[in-house]
């Protein structure tokens, strides 16, 4: 049961509130809601992808990245990169890996309107509506960036654009021009169009052949491309898993990777994604004290306010803050390399076990710490740098006290 207003509601109810109503509910307590938020990511990475009979069973997760962002300034959600091990990787013009490519997609993301049992209530958040967002680039000639709606296919296909050796400019542009025509009809049809015109059928309805309506598609492309088997009820459907999002219960877009360097771009794009309007003020800012004759203390004052009062955060947000929640996660870890100056280094004592082992003459007291165990490193490790020993080997104690026995184990394991 939950609380509206002092009175109890059932799970139904509080699905029916009006986006009103949730709003208000969401401003009145914005702690809440960020801890709840923060639980089920976390549980998420925890039990429906990292199991071993989690999503993608039976293959396993074995690295990931996520990173948390506020939309309009509002409610948090996550962009993530995640690694499969034994997934097949896209090679290009190789027809095999094509194959077990399309296999692996087909077997993990959908975009059917499957509106079974609670489906039918939870693909509503997967149809895509058209908004001021989609018209970014619109002075390039794009209806929608998100390149809605989605033409439908009879199989999953990785498209690569035409290139100039394929066929002639003027062909290619005629195509374009065939290719609007389809994003029209599809456009005509609607995000809540529900009926189920064959492959077939929809062609004839176009008056195109296959291969055309393929060229059409290849015609708007700049790099290499996922384009999910499609039925026409579906043209306006983000891709999904259906495990994931029965799960989620929210909008969730699943894509596989093809290109690199496109997703590592993607990643660092929001890794140090900044606050546009912030970064100007700055830089007026900075302008006005290299013009003007300011002290140290009055220009790092004046930044200091710009940065307290200058950005505009949600009630959320805050909230994770004050909670200390990270904005980005990730399966792997840092390792501090304190590189200063022997004198200069925080050191730290010895457990209270080791401390009483020692002899009262002994002067010992202080832990060894990395940089020590790398001047103590194996003879087989010789060659490699400290940044290399930090990163890829961990140094474990055993039972013994003994340096020696220490370092032969260390030797063995490996590790």
């Amino acid at each position: 049961m939950k609380l509206l207003k002092d009175k109890g509601i059932s799970e139904e109810e509080a699905k029916n509130l009006s986006f009103q109503e949730v709003s208000e509910l969401i401003s009145s307590d914005p702690v809440t809601c960020m801890r709840h938020f923060e639980h089920k990511h976390r549980s998420l990475l925890k039990f429906l992808l990292k199991e071993p009979l989690g999503i993608f069973a039976p293959y396993r997760l074995t690295d990931y990245f996520t990173r948390m962002e506020f939309q309009m300034r509002g409610s948090p959600h996550s962009h993530g990169l995640y690694w499969i091990k034994d997934a097949p990787a896209y090679i290009e013009d190789n027809e095999d890996s094509v194959a077990a490519c399309t296999k692996f997609i087909d077997e993990f993301i959908t975009c059917e309107r499957a509106e079974d049992g609670k489906m039918e209530h939870l693909i509503g958040y997967q149809l895509h509506k058209h908004s001021t967002t989609c018209k970014k680039k619109a002075n390039l000639g794009i209806t929608c960036r998100f390149f809605f709606p989605k033409p439908p296919l009879n199989n999953t296909m990785i498209l690569k654009p035409i290139s100039e050796t394929e066929m002639p400019e003027s062909e290619r542009k005629n195509y374009q021009t065939v290719y609007h025509k389809i994003e029209e009809k599809l456009n005509e049809m609607g995000r809540s169009f529900k009926e189920v015109i064959e492959y077939d059928t929809f062609l004839e309805m176009l008056g195109l052949f296959h291969v055309d309506y393929v060229n059409a598609i290849r015609s708007t492309l700049k790099r290499t491309t996922v384009f999910l088997k499609r039925r026409t009820n579906a043209a306006f459907i983000n891709p999904y898993n259906r495990n994931l999002l029965e799960a989620w219960e929210a909008n969730i877009d699943v894509q596989f990777v093809l290109d690199t360097y496109a997703c590592a771009r993607y990643c660092v794009g929001y890794i140090m994604k900044a606050n546009g309007d912030l970064s100007k003020t700055l830089q007026a800012a900075s302008k006005d004290v290299r013009n003007g004759n300011f002290s140290t203390r009055d220009k790092l004052k004046r930044f200091a306010n710009i940065l307290i009062n200058g950005s505009e955060i949600s009630a959320q947000e805050a909230a994770a803050f004050l909670l200390g929640t990270p904005n980005t996660t990730c399966s792997r870890v840092d390792v501090f390399i304190n590189t200063g100056l022997p004198n200069e280094r925080i050191r730290m004592l010895k457990s209270k076990e080791e401390l009483e082992e020692l002899e009262d003459s002994s002067n010992e007291v202080v832990a060894q710490g990395l940089i020590e165990h790398y001047t103590k490193r194996p003879e087989v490790l010789k060659n490699i740098c400290l940044a290399e020993f930090a990163s890829m080997y961990e140094f474990q104690r055993n039972k013994a006290s003994s340096a020696d026995k220490v370092l032969i184990d260390f030797e063995k394991d490996g590790t």
